[in-house]
């Protein structure tokens, strides 16, 4: 097993690259609506006064969407080259691929991304209807990643496989997406004097959030080996069982250091400011970022036997 083969079997390291963009992206649009949605939400009912937070909130949904826009129509375009023969045209081969599962899900993904970018566009405006259909546009995305993948291959209970597929991308999204979205904003307060106060209350308002997408992530995961492997041993005899596992140990990493967060963040941050705490979220937030690149790899590679 070398490093070249495995971006051969996923497609080259460029396409590897597309998909870690759109996985990002992806789970950055969860997070931004889920934390809107649980994490504001929660903070305006309790009258806490969030100032700036609800437009940087949907400032960083819309460029989560934009990057979307741009890498699913490139995922279109590259998955067309793959099936290009010397001598053919691009946009023919692009319409067979618009006909199959995958390029459908693709499309709608292009789609459900503008639907996210006009939905936060108009909530940085403070139209509520905006995170109304951020948050439609987030569910949508969730699920479409379950028929790009090796869920909608699964011949054995396709139900099952798909619904956990989504569960997990959804769990992902509101987990490692909310913690990068809690990171931007983290930042933004602790330029100010007084922002350690609402750092704070997020930080707190944000933790039933985050347990429940790791609990949802978990399970999903487990769920979802079954589907792909054959024996307990492929965790350590196949390139795909390595990688999941790499996987599970990274996302291992950042459950430790979010619990470590979950127990002292809040605290630290009222006490000694937002400055304090927000560089040590934001190094949970590049170990997720290094998670969703190894799932961009797992997605594309071969599972043991196939």
């Amino acid at each position: 097993m070398s490093i070249e083969s495995i971006l051969a079997d996923a497609g080259g390291a460029n396409r590897i690259v597309i998909r870690t963009l759109a996985l990002s992206a992806t789970a950055a649009i969860i997070g931004a609506a889920a934390f809107r949605r649980v994490v504001l939400e929660s903070a305006h009912r309790s009258r806490v006064v969030t100032g700036e937070v609800d437009p940087l909130v949907a400032q960083t949904g819309m460029l989560a969407a934009a990057a979307l826009m741009v890498a699913a129509p490139w995922r279109i375009l590259g998955q067309a080259d793959a099936f290009m023969s010397p001598g053919d045209s691009l946009m023919p081969v692009v319409g067979l691929v618009l006909q199959t599962t995958w390029g459908t899900a693709a499309a709608v993904q292009t789609g459900a991304a503008l639907a996210a970018f006009i939905g936060f566009s108009a909530a940085n405006r403070a139209e509520l209807w905006g995170w109304t259909l951020a948050l439609g546009s987030a569910i949508v995305l969730a699920a479409t990643p379950a028929w790009m993948g090796h869920a909608a291959a699964t011949e054995s209970r396709p139900m099952i496989a798909m619904g956990a597929d989504i569960l997990h991308v959804a769990a992902a999204g509101s987990w490692a997406g909310g913690v990068i979205v809690l990171t931007v904003v983290l930042r933004r307060l602790s330029r100010q004097a007084n922002g350690g106060t609402l750092a704070a209350e997020l930080i707190s308002r944000f933790r039933p959030l985050a347990l429940t997408g790791a609990s949802v992530l978990l399970a999903t995961g487990v769920i979802s080996s079954l589907f792909r492997l054959n024996t307990p041993a492929d965790l350590v005899e196949s390139p795909y069982g390595v990688m999941l596992t790499a996987k599970v140990v990274l996302a291992g990493l950042a459950a430790i250091l979010g619990r470590q967060h979950s127990l002292t963040a809040a605290s630290r941050a009222r006490t000694m400011g937002a400055g304090n705490v927000w560089r040590s979220i934001a190094a949970e937030a590049s170990i997720f970022i290094v998670v969703i690149a190894v799932s961009a790899l797992l997605s594309a590679s071969p599972p043991p036997g196939d």
